[in-house]
């Protein structure tokens, strides 16, 4: 009954942790590889294939500073 009442409700909006989490940019010491390398290539960044995170990391901050 109270379910229902709070479904109906204007004021009634779901939670949505990933949508918070996605509105702001994450850092790039937080993505993993091939967010890493998906943001490198957005970029227009050549990665090496066997690049690890860091290097990507570092491929994208050498990118960003110029």
């Amino acid at each position: 009954m109270v379910e229902d009442q709070l479904l109906k409700s204007a004021e009634y909006a779901p939670y949505e942790p990933q949508k918070a989490a996605d509105e702001g940019e994450k850092p790039l010491a937080k993505m993993n590889k091939a967010e890493l390398l998906e943001t490198a290539q957005a970029a227009g960044i050549a990665v090496p294939d066997d690049a690890t995170k860091a290097q990507i990391v570092e491929l994208i901050q050498a990118k960003g500073a110029e």
